[in-house]
């Protein structure tokens, strides 16, 4: 068994399991003056995963485990409170 460590922190969220992934939240800044941009995508209706997600990107996104290997690093995040059950 292997913990998750999660630090919840809106744009600056991030979460680890060691030996395994690291994943990384930063917000997006505006190219011009290099504040944070806030940015939202809303579904109205409700969305599959998600129903206003608050835009970010990754400054690291890291996975190593067997065969999966993977750095997506400085892609799109999407940061969002969903309910979620295995039930």
């Amino acid at each position: 068994m292997k913990t998750i460590n999660m630090d919840v922190n809106g744009r600056n969220s991030g979460f680890s399991i060691d030996g395994i992934c690291e994943v990384r939240f930063t917000p997006l800044l505006n190219p011009i003056t290099g504040d944070e941009n806030e940015v939202h995508i809303v579904f109205p209706g409700g969305g599959l995963i998600w129903d206003d997600g608050d835009n970010a990107k990754t400054s690291v996104m890291k996975v190593a485990t067997g065969a999966i290997k993977f750095d997506h690093s400085g892609q799109s995040a999407i940061f969002a409170p969903i309910e979620w059950t295995n039930q």
